[in-house]
């Protein structure tokens, strides 16, 4: 039964729809492997499994995170990173530390949150 030309242009997008989406779901997934890549390549040599092996340096950047995830659960990123952070102060290996993170709304401010958890 042949198709009528409405019904042949309502396929066509559809068609054309998934077909893009999945140029971009390949071009993005190219993109992510890449990059990592890229990170993995510019990290080799300088990743440290042993603070005694961490050369030492006045300034420390702590990068910022949010201390709870949704439900309230602890984030273990955070945990994580404000024991490093601490490891490398008391080791002598730092002896600043600057914290960043989101306080772009009133009551929530991973800067102060990563002060209060160090101190």
């Amino acid at each position: 039964m042949a198709q009528s030309p409405s019904e042949r242009h309502r396929r066509l997008p559809i068609r054309a729809l998934v077909t893009t989406a999945g140029v971009l779901v390949a071009l993005g997934l190219l993109w992510i492997t890449a990059a990592s890549l890229l990170v993995i390549g510019a990290a080799r040599g300088r990743t440290y499994s042993d603070p005694a092996a961490i050369p030492a340096r006045r300034v420390g950047l702590v990068l910022g995170c949010s201390r709870f995830l949704g439900g309230g659960f602890r984030n273990s990123f955070f945990d994580n990173r404000i024991q490093a952070a601490a490891q490398l102060v008391r080791a002598g290996k730092v002896r600043y530390l600057v914290v960043s993170g989101d306080n772009h709304v009133r009551g929530y401010d991973e800067p102060m949150d990563m002060k209060d958890s160090l101190v």
